[in-house]
C-alpha cells in the first residue's frame, strides 16, 4: 500500500524549515532534519508525524543545546565517519563530522557525498578529507581571530583501512 501523499505540503515545509533554522543552535537534531529535508518535494503523512515527532523532542528538553564552556582547552579535534551507500536511490554514502574546541562542538555535518564509493574505505577516506577541509579552515579562523592553538588538530576515524 502505498503511503498518502499530503494534499497541501506548506505546513511540512514550514517545519523543516524551521527545525533546518534550529540545527544551528541544537546540532543533536541535525541528521533528523536532514532525513526530513530529503522529502521536500513529495511529503508524504507519515513525514509530517515524524517532523511533529521532531518538534516534541525540542520542545521536551529545551536547556540542550551549544555550550561553551570558558575553562575549556583551545584543542581542535574532529571525529568524522561515513555509511557507505546509504542512499537507497543513488547509492551515493552519507557524510557526517563534528568539530570542537575543548568540549565544545563548533561545527558540524551531515550530507551525501558527491559521488558514489566504490568502498566502505574509499567513502570514509572522503569523508576525512572533507573534515580535514574543515578543520584547515577553522585553524585559518581561529588564527585570524588571535586564538593560540599550539597543538596538532586530531581527526578520529573508525576505519583502518582509510
Amino acid at each position: 500500500m502505498r503511503k498518502k501523499k499530503l494534499a497541501d505540503p506548506t505546513l511540512y515545509m514550514k517545519i523543516v524549515e524551521k527545525l533546518q533554522y534550529l540545527t544551528i543552535t541544537r546540532p543533536d537534531n541535525s541528521y533528523s532534519v536532514n532525513k526530513l529535508s530529503h522529502f521536500l518535494s513529495t511529503p508524504r503523512v507519515t513525514h509530517l508525524h515524524v517532523a511533529q515527532r521532531v518538534l516534541q523532542y525540542v520542545k521536551s528538553c529545551p536547556g540542550k543545546g551549544i555550550f561553551f564552556a570558558t575553562n575549556t582547552e583551545v584543542k581542535l579535534h574532529a571525529y568524522t565517519d561515513s555509511d557507505w551507500a546509504a542512499c537507497p536511490d543513488t547509492r551515493k554514502s552519507t557524510t557526517g563530522f563534528r568539530i570542537f574546541v575543548g568540549s565544545s562542538i563548533i561545527s558540524w555535518e551531515n550530507k551525501k557525498q558527491h559521488t558514489i564509493s566504490r568502498s566502505s574505505a574509499e567513502a570514509k577516506y572522503r569523508a576525512m578529507a572533507n573534515t580535514t577541509c574543515e578543520v584547515v579552515w577553522l585553524l585559518s579562523v581561529l588564527k585570524e581571530l588571535k586564538v593560540e592553538h599550539e597543538r596538532p588538530a586530531v581527526l578520529y576515524c573508525d576505519n583502518k583501512s582509510a
